[in-house]
Protein backbone atom coordinates (compact mmCIF):
# COMPACT_ATOMS: atom_id res chain seq x y z
CA UNK A 1 0.00 0.00 0.00
CA UNK A 2 2.65 2.31 0.84
CA UNK A 3 4.87 2.00 -2.57
CA UNK A 4 1.45 3.07 -4.21
CA UNK A 5 0.70 6.08 -2.25
CA UNK A 6 4.61 6.90 -2.96
CA UNK A 7 4.07 6.15 -7.08
CA UNK A 8 0.57 8.32 -6.85
CA UNK A 9 2.83 10.98 -5.21
CA UNK A 10 5.45 10.86 -7.40
CA UNK A 11 3.49 10.86 -10.72
CA UNK A 12 0.71 13.30 -9.27
CA UNK A 13 3.73 15.89 -8.85
CA UNK A 14 5.31 14.42 -12.27
CA UNK A 15 2.31 15.72 -14.46
CA UNK A 16 2.94 19.27 -14.02
CA UNK A 17 6.29 18.77 -16.09
CA UNK A 18 5.11 17.14 -19.43
CA UNK A 19 6.86 19.00 -22.07
CA UNK A 20 4.93 19.34 -25.74
CA UNK A 21 6.69 17.38 -28.19
CA UNK A 22 7.19 20.42 -30.62
CA UNK A 23 10.04 18.72 -32.14
CA UNK A 24 8.46 15.95 -33.22
CA UNK A 25 5.43 17.68 -34.52
CA UNK A 26 8.25 19.50 -37.10
CA UNK A 27 9.92 16.44 -37.64
CA UNK A 28 6.45 15.60 -39.36
CA UNK A 29 5.66 18.48 -41.16
CA UNK A 30 8.77 18.34 -42.08
CA UNK A 31 8.38 15.15 -43.73
CA UNK A 32 5.00 15.84 -44.79
CA UNK A 33 6.52 18.86 -46.54
CA UNK A 34 9.25 17.01 -47.81
CA UNK A 35 6.50 14.33 -50.01
CA UNK A 36 5.39 17.58 -51.99
CA UNK A 37 9.26 18.59 -52.55
CA UNK A 38 9.66 14.94 -53.75
CA UNK A 39 6.77 15.00 -56.55
CA UNK A 40 8.16 18.73 -57.52
CA UNK A 41 12.09 17.16 -57.45
CA UNK A 42 10.65 14.44 -59.69
CA UNK A 43 9.24 16.48 -62.11
CA UNK A 44 11.74 18.68 -62.93
CA UNK A 45 14.61 16.50 -63.03
CA UNK A 46 14.92 13.43 -64.97
CA UNK A 47 17.57 12.46 -62.47
CA UNK A 48 15.10 12.21 -59.61
CA UNK A 49 16.31 8.77 -58.21
CA UNK A 50 19.85 10.38 -56.94
CA UNK A 51 17.99 13.28 -55.18
CA UNK A 52 15.45 10.70 -53.77
CA UNK A 53 17.91 8.68 -52.48
CA UNK A 54 20.17 11.42 -50.89
CA UNK A 55 17.06 13.19 -49.20
CA UNK A 56 15.93 9.67 -47.75
CA UNK A 57 19.05 9.09 -46.37
CA UNK A 58 19.18 12.96 -44.87
CA UNK A 59 15.66 12.69 -43.21
CA UNK A 60 16.69 8.66 -41.92
CA UNK A 61 19.85 10.15 -40.44
CA UNK A 62 17.38 12.94 -38.70
CA UNK A 63 14.75 10.93 -37.47
CA UNK A 64 17.72 8.81 -36.40
CA UNK A 65 19.27 11.56 -34.63
CA UNK A 66 15.80 12.84 -33.20
CA UNK A 67 14.65 9.42 -31.95
CA UNK A 68 17.99 9.18 -30.03
CA UNK A 69 17.14 12.77 -28.58
CA UNK A 70 13.52 11.67 -27.34
CA UNK A 71 15.15 8.62 -25.95
CA UNK A 72 17.71 9.82 -23.87
CA UNK A 73 15.21 13.04 -22.86
CA UNK A 74 12.40 10.10 -21.89
CA UNK A 75 15.21 8.12 -20.25
CA UNK A 76 16.34 11.06 -17.95
CA UNK A 77 12.59 11.97 -17.16
CA UNK A 78 12.02 7.90 -15.83
CA UNK A 79 15.45 8.30 -13.78
CA UNK A 80 14.42 11.46 -12.23
CA UNK A 81 10.90 9.86 -11.52
CA UNK A 82 12.69 7.25 -10.07
CA UNK A 83 14.69 9.03 -8.16
CA UNK A 84 11.82 11.02 -6.88
CA UNK A 85 9.74 7.48 -5.90
CA UNK A 86 12.81 5.95 -4.25
CA UNK A 87 12.87 9.17 -1.88
CA UNK A 88 9.40 9.26 -1.46
CA UNK A 89 9.32 5.38 -0.50
CA UNK A 90 12.56 6.37 1.89
CA UNK A 91 10.90 8.66 3.39
CA UNK A 92 7.53 7.23 4.42
CA UNK A 93 9.67 3.85 5.63
CA UNK A 94 11.24 6.38 7.76
CA UNK A 95 8.16 7.82 9.27
CA UNK A 96 6.93 4.27 9.63
CA UNK A 97 10.51 3.02 11.54
CA UNK A 98 9.52 6.61 13.70
CA UNK A 99 5.78 5.86 14.31
CA UNK A 100 7.03 1.95 15.25
CA UNK A 101 9.47 3.10 17.60
CA UNK A 102 6.52 5.94 19.15
CA UNK A 103 4.24 2.80 19.45
CA UNK A 104 7.23 0.66 21.31
CA UNK A 105 7.74 3.27 23.73
CA UNK A 106 4.15 4.10 24.53
CA UNK A 107 3.48 0.06 24.71
CA UNK A 108 6.32 0.08 27.30
CA UNK A 109 5.32 3.23 29.73
CA UNK A 110 2.30 1.01 29.73
CA UNK A 111 3.48 -2.10 30.77
CA UNK A 112 5.06 -0.02 33.31
CA UNK A 113 2.48 1.25 34.56
CA UNK A 114 0.44 -1.91 34.69
CA UNK A 115 2.99 -3.23 36.63
CA UNK A 116 3.31 -0.60 39.22
CA UNK A 117 -0.65 -0.66 39.58
CA UNK A 118 -0.32 -4.39 40.13
CA UNK A 119 2.15 -4.44 42.51
CA UNK A 120 0.11 -1.54 44.66
CA UNK A 121 -2.92 -3.98 44.37
CA UNK A 122 -0.71 -6.83 45.66
CA UNK A 123 0.52 -4.45 48.75
CA UNK A 124 -3.42 -3.34 49.05
CA UNK A 125 -4.31 -7.20 49.02
CA UNK A 126 -1.47 -8.05 51.51
CA UNK A 127 -2.50 -5.13 53.99
CA UNK A 128 -6.07 -6.28 53.93
CA UNK A 129 -5.86 -9.48 54.43
CA UNK A 130 -3.19 -8.93 57.23
CA UNK A 131 -5.91 -6.55 58.93
CA UNK A 132 -8.21 -9.21 58.85
CA UNK A 133 -6.43 -11.93 60.34
CA UNK A 134 -5.24 -9.55 62.98
CA UNK A 135 -8.51 -8.37 63.93
CA UNK A 136 -9.67 -12.18 64.09
CA UNK A 137 -6.45 -13.06 66.23
CA UNK A 138 -8.28 -10.35 68.15
CA UNK A 139 -11.05 -10.98 68.74
CA UNK A 140 -10.55 -14.96 68.98
CA UNK A 141 -7.49 -14.98 71.17
CA UNK A 142 -5.68 -17.50 68.41
CA UNK A 143 -3.07 -17.25 66.28
CA UNK A 144 -3.44 -17.40 62.77
CA UNK A 145 -0.62 -18.61 60.13
CA UNK A 146 -0.94 -16.02 56.94
CA UNK A 147 0.85 -17.80 53.65
CA UNK A 148 1.26 -14.97 51.07
CA UNK A 149 3.19 -15.56 47.79
CA UNK A 150 6.37 -14.32 49.01
CA UNK A 151 6.68 -15.40 52.89
CA UNK A 152 4.16 -17.08 55.36
CA UNK A 153 4.56 -14.87 58.35
CA UNK A 154 2.63 -15.65 62.00
CA UNK A 155 0.59 -12.51 63.40
CA UNK A 156 0.14 -12.54 67.19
Amino acid sequence: MSFWKAFDTVVSDAEGVNEKYGELEAVYKKRKGDDNEKKSCVEKSGDGGMKRGRKRRKVEKEMGAFLERLVKRVMKQQEGLQKRLMEVIERMEKEREEWEERWRVRETEIQEREAIAKARERDLASWRDSSIVSTIEKISGQSFLLFSANLSTNHT
